[in-house]
């Protein structure tokens, strides 16, 4: 149905971001490479969930799912879990431990040239698991049911189109608050980005409320406060100079720890050039891993064919077969993560 992908410690915020993704339509750029659509939207009736504390906090059994209109239920017993952790151990087997980069939770078995070997990106991992769980996973049959995908399954047991959700409508569950005061022309500050949005001229000293994605921090949505504590959405404010960036609130503090550090003044420029200069640097550094790891390959294909002809071992022949059981899945080919970097 959905997921969110970070480096954020699990918390009710971070369980909203993966539940808004779920209930919210999905669509995705060419860059995907998606053969199929992620039809699957729509909120839950009800929201089964572990004793977490992140989903047995307030914001997400009383706030959220009021505003949204679920029900939370804890689980029967413990076993009822197999149902996500099946997919966690599929997702690793199929998908994760194929990627270059790709450390294990045994630290005892990690690579020692997993760093070395490392040439993906957040933006380029989440592309992949979108790519699997639409293409792959979603199509896959359904164990329970031997006849029909899993996507299938979901479409065959609606009784009716889910409710169409606007964005603003589940603000609610961008859970990351501020309240600033509205500065000349309509600007906000923001950790030292400077924002501005044309329904805020003429509330200057006005205290307005933020919310925000953590995961994209250069458009912030503003809200009114009004007298009765209720909030009356406004308008959307970018960061200037950075419209067309997508910038995370953990490198926005990470930019700003390193110019603060340099003693470098901190303002838009200096933030999107220190971005640039580190988009730079992941991309060198990308190719450079990306390159390796085709030469230590090849190196190895040659000492394979070396091998074979002093041994005249003959060229082993592939063969596909149709696996029906849930365990005897193809591995996810490694080929098809490849062309997402068609261009190198």
């Amino acid at each position: 149905m959905g997921f969110y992908l970070g480096f954020d410690h699990p918390s009710s915020q971070i369980d909203a971001l993966a539940l808004r993704h779920a209930i919210l339509p999905k669509s995705y750029g060419s860059e995907y490479i998606l053969r199929n659509e992620w039809v699957a939207y729509g909120k839950p009736n009800y929201f089964y969930t572990d004793g977490g504390k992140d989903f047995t906090s307030i914001h997400t059994t009383k706030q959220v799912a009021v505003q949204i209109g679920f029900t939370c239920a804890l689980r029967r017993r413990p076993s009822d879990g197999g149902i996500v952790e099946r997919f966690f151990k599929t997702l690793n087997e199929q998908v994760l431990n194929l990627l270059p980069g790709y450390t294990g939770s045994n630290v005892q078995k990690r690579p020692e040239s997993v760093d070395k070997d490392a040439c993906l990106t957040l933006k380029n991992l989440e592309m992949v698991l979108v790519r699997y769980m639409v293409d792959e996973y979603n199509q896959h049959t359904d164990a329970r049911m031997k006849d029909q995908s899993r996507i299938g399954r979901w479409d065959a047991g609606l009784m009716a189109d889910p409710y169409l959700y606007d964005e603003l409508d589940l603000a609610i569950c961008l859970m990351k608050q501020e309240r600033r005061k509205v500065q000349k022309y309509g600007c906000i500050q923001f950790e030292n980005l400077t924002y501005r949005a044309d329904h805020l001229r003429g509330r200057d000293g006005e205290t307005v409320a933020l919310r925000y994605d953590p995961a994209d921090v250069t458009t912030l949505l503003v809200y009114k406060i009004n007298a009765d504590s209720t909030e009356e959405f406004l308008d959307y404010a970018h960061a200037q100079g950075l419209e067309t960036e997508h910038l995370s609130l953990r490198e926005l503090k990470a930019i700003n720890k390193r110019l603060k550090d340099a003693s470098e003044e901190i303002n838009n420029d200096s933030i999107l050039e220190a971005m640039l200069d580190r988009q730079t640097f992941v991309e060198q550094t990308v190719k450079q891993n990306r390159k390796q790891r085709k030469q230590a390959a090849n190196e190895q294909i040659n000492s394979v064919e070396q091998v074979a002809k002093k041994f005249a071992v003959p060229e082993p022949l592939e063969v596909e077969t149709e696996l029906e059981t849930e365990t005897e899945v193809p591995k996810y080919k490694v080929r098809y993560i490849d062309e997402l970097f068609e261009d190198d």
